[in-house]
């Protein structure tokens, strides 16, 4: 089974993180809202210190944000460094085409797959 990190437990994220658990899948969260952990714990999933610890051996990472700032903060060199070659990076946020892009790039050179592929709800 792959190793899965989330980062992002808001509206969007966290049904992301209880169905992932719930599947069996190990999954490794993390958020900058604290008071979030608990259900995060008691959904399966493993809380981590920070974005990068939550990027961490993980096979796939999950980003499930505001908007575009968000994903350029949290996405820095230490989440990045964190990716093996070879994991994947599916950014589930509500996202704009070339907000991120120079993010997206890095990991690509790095050898880090990309998905885009934003959600939406309401």
């Amino acid at each position: 089974m792959q190793k899965i990190g989330l980062i992002g437990l808001g509206r969007m994220g966290t049904p992301v993180c209880a169905r992932l658990a719930g599947a069996g899948h190990p999954v490794a969260v993390w958020d900058v809202a604290r008071d979030r952990e608990t259900a995060a714990l008691a959904g399966g999933a493993r809380w981590r210190p920070s974005a990068a610890a939550a990027a961490v051996g993980a096979d796939v990472l999950l980003t499930v944000l505001p908007g575009p700032a968000e994903v350029t903060a949290v996405m820095d060199d230490e989440v990045l460094a964190a990716l093996a070659p070879g994991a994947t990076w599916i950014d589930m946020s509500s996202n704009s085409p070339g907000a991120a892009a120079p993010v997206r790039e890095r990991a690509r050179r790095q050898g880090v797959e990309v998905l885009e592929a934003p959600i939406g709800g309401s």
